[in-house]
This record gives C-alpha cells, structure tokens and sequence, in this order.
C-alpha cells in the first residue's frame, strides 16, 4: 500500500462546518493503526462541539475492534457515499480481513489506514473513551480532513424517515400529529404484535375453528393510550382472553411510555433491510420473555400488515384547507 508521509495541518472551521452539513444519519468507518489494522462501520458518528472541534463514534466492548481501539491514539474517520455501499458491507462483516478484501486504502499520517474516495474523512487524535454500559463512547479532536460533494451513503433508519416525509407529502399527509402517518403506522405495528402475541397464548389464530371447545377463547378488546418517543400518544385496542391470562409483552400491563417501537417503525419502512434485521428489533424489544420462533412470526405478520397498508387505495377526495389573513391597522 501507499504510504502518505506528512503532518497533519488543522483542521479548519469552515471545512468543519461543511463536514457536518452531510454528517447527520450517515454510514462511517472508522479505521485506526494496528498490527493488522482496524476498521469497522459505525452508524454512531456525531459531532459533539464546533468550537473547539470534537466528534465522536461508539462501539461494544465485545467487539473484535476495541481492543485496539482501547489504544489507540489517532483515528481516521470516513463518511462514506451513496455508491459505497460495498464498502459498509465489507467493514461490518465479522470473522474477515477486512482490509484485504477492501483493496481502496493506504497508509495516512500516524499509520492509519484512509479508505480512498469517501464523500469526507477526518483524521482524528482520541482524547476520551467514556464508559456507557457494554459500550464505550469515543471522543476525538479532529485535526485535518477533506470533503467532497456526492451524497452520502444514509443509515437504514435515515433512508426510512426520508421515505416517510416523502410519502407524507405524496398523500397530503403530515408526518406528526393526531392523524400522521408516523402515528397511523405505530398503530398499525402495536396492533399487529398484540394480535400475534394473542394467537401465540392461545394457539390458534383468530377464527380458527381450532380455537372451538379450547377453554379460552379472545374476548373483545380495551382502548389504550400509549406513548412513543416520536409519535406521540397513540391510541391502540389491546386484545383481551376470556380466562385474563395473557400477559402482553410488547405493550405490557400497565405500561404507558414506550421504548424502541420507533425504529421497528422505521425498519419496516427502510427500503433493503432483512427479515432477520427487523426481527432483530422486536428481540431488542421482547428480549427473553419470547421465543424466536415467536419473534418470527410477529415480524413476518407485521411485514404483510405493512405491505398491505402501503399499498392501500387511496381515498377520492382529500380535503385541503387553506388559511389567508390579513392584518389591517385602523386609527
């Protein structure tokens, strides 16, 4: 590999500032100097201060790549573009050398590994590692990078919120509130899960003959107003047994305040996730209280109920109101 020999100049606020603009929700790799060298995609790259300058990444204790990090003293950080998406792949991808199988790199300033052609990158000298929980927080102070001007390569969560507020706009819809379409899929995904977690208490499905002579039967439904971190209150009917004892899990008994919904909201919207990655936030949510056989049916319903909804007919008529006004001084 290529070997750049310099020092690095500072970092300069203007090219800070343009750096950020194409920052939020985007796909990183971080890379630092090792033996061999370390690199891993990360989708926690945030800034944390303009002046002076700081950023900051997070990666799990248990991963392969803390240990050296741990100690690392300069990192380079690479936001990578639309077309990259290669390169994400190959940078998540356990139990590989990685930098092998990625030939677009050379050696920069300190020894660390620069991937070529990102939309930006930023060279950076680690000055705290935070502890927080079984993950670790990394502070750096950048001290020289460049950006360019393709678009960056967004995180499966961001692709799902840029197509949310597109079909917000499409339909004449508001992406918040009382009737908005964030809200109007929450409800569409907690009334789903509920139903399943029925079907699995009981073991059949609803008008199933099975469910005759069973000893319990489902036994209507009560309103419940829960809320979310980006919806708001949601309104949503929990399905009641007639013996009272299913235990609900992903709405439980008594549970108001909801944590996690949101990203299954999103994931199921992001266009390219896979069953078993969406599966993957209702075991986040369920944890150990169901079993995976369970985790995947309620995603496989909660996909057909989400197909479905998305490609719903529309009404005739959408009714638009448009408010003028004008302010008239009289003496």
């Amino acid at each position: 590999m290529t070997v750049i020999d310099k020092s690095p100049a500072p970092v300069q606020p203007t090219m800070f500032r343009a750096l950020l603009r194409r920052q939020a929700a985007s796909v990183a790799v971080i890379t630092t100097a090792g033996e061999p060298p370390v690199g891993f995609t990360a989708t926690s790259f945030t800034s944390v201060s303009l002046r002076p300058p700081l950023v900051s990444f997070c990666l799990a204790r248990s991963s392969s790549s803390w240990p050296t990090i741990e100690g690392a003293e300069h990192v380079a950080v690479h936001l990578l573009g639309e077309d990259q998406q290669d390169v994400a792949r190959t940078f998540a991808t356990s139990g590989i050398d990685r930098f092998a199988a990625h030939s677009g790199w050379q050696y920069g300033p300190y020894g660390v590994p620069l991937l070529h052609e990102p939309v930006a990158w930023l060279l950076c000298r680690v000055t705290q590692r935070v502890l927080a929980g079984d993950h670790v927080i990394v502070l750096a102070e950048p001290l020289t990078g460049s950006h360019g001007e393709g678009a960056p390569l967004l995180s499966a969560e961001a692709k799902a919120a840029v197509e949310l507020v597109r079909v917000a706009k499409e339909q004449g819809l508001s992406l918040t509130g009382p009737d908005g379409l964030l809200r109007q899929l929450t409800k569409t995904v907690l009334k789903t899960a509920l139903n399943e977690e029925m079907t699995e208490h009981l073991g059949y499905a609803k008008h199933e003959p099975d469910g005759a002579g069973s000893g319990n039967v489902r036994n209507g439904s009560r309103s419940k107003t829960v809320l979310t971190d980006a919806s708001g209150p949601v309104q949503i009917d929990v399905p009641r047994d007639r013996a009272g004892t299913v235990e609900p899990q992903i709405v439980r008994k008594r549970q108001r305040r909801l944590s996690g919904v949101d990203e299954v909201v999103l994931s199921l919207y992001a266009k390219g996730l896979t069953t078993g990655e969406i599966s993957a936030h209702f075991a986040e949510i369920y944890g150990a209280s169901v079993s995976k056989e369970t985790i995947s049916r309620i995603t496989d319903k909660v996909i057909e109920e989400m197909t479905d909804w998305s490609h719903r007919p529309l009404d005739e008529i959408y009714a638009a109101v448009f408010i003028d006004v004008i302010s008239t001084r009289i003496r």
